[in-house]
């Protein structure tokens, strides 16, 4: 059965991820393996959860759970509204406001009459 072999591959992904560990001696090098295994597995979860959401969508099934109960696949039904043309035009001349107010703020900053205040933050992320 394919749900078998997603259930597998979800409970392998959960042993993978929840068994990582970072040495103190070099936890760059820990950090950046961790980072590479959740990109592999994210890799090889795509077509997965294609393969879910096609099933799903199609049937009359709302989720899918894997046996023990650890991890759940649901449907979610999402709107998608359209709006009149008298509202889509107030839309684009919003966005045209938008686009010139960012102008505006580039221009103050290039010719100096806008300030800065910096703040520090980490990111990060696999290659």
């Amino acid at each position: 059965d394919k749900l078998d072999g997603v259930a597998n591959l979800f409970e392998s992904y959960a042993d993978q991820f929840g068994s990582v560990e970072f040495m103190d001696d070099e936890p760059e090098s820990e950090e950046r393996d961790v980072l590479n295994k959740i990109k592999a597995l994210n890799e090889e979860l795509g077509p997965i959860k294609e393969a879910l959401t096609r099933h799903l969508v199609a049937g009359d099934e709302d989720k899918i759970e894997l046996a023990d109960g650890s991890y759940v696949v649901s449907k979610v039904m999402t709107a998608q509204w359209t709006y009149s043309d008298k509202l889509e035009a107030k839309r684009i001349k919003l966005e045209e406001q938008k686009l010139d107010l960012k102008n505006a703020e580039k221009k103050e900053q290039l010719n100096g009459s806008a300030t800065a205040t910096f703040s520090a933050h980490v990111r990060g992320r696999a290659k």
